[in-house]
């Protein structure tokens, strides 16, 4: 389905602004001049703050939401409880990160 919208890429870059990101005509601008997306970037260790991510990609999944009739608030919704549920397994998994 990303493909077919031509939002299949993602590209780095600092779009000027305070989101996270932004569609544009053949992708998704993922700002780099967000203070979420700057602190993932600047991660020094293997992986990367599961909780900053998880924001990253729900704000992204519901920019795409905005922009394509194909996805539906309940889309959103189901996406956004499993993005919960695997971030939450993931922190009793390993309490540390």
């Amino acid at each position: 389905m990303l493909d077919q919208l031509r939002l299949a890429h993602l590209e780095l870059r600092d779009t000027g602004d305070d989101t996270i990101a932004k569609i544009r005509m053949s992708d998704i601008a993922v700002n780099t001049g967000h203070p979420l997306v700057a602190r993932l970037l600047a991660s020094t260790s293997d992986a990367l703050d599961p909780i900053d991510l998880t924001f990253v990609v729900a704000a992204i999944y519901t920019l795409i939401n905005h922009y394509a009739e194909e996805v539906t608030d309940d889309d959103e919704r189901v996406f956004v409880a499993q993005l919960a549920e695997t971030l939450a397994l993931s922190q009793r998994a390993n309490p540390t990160v």
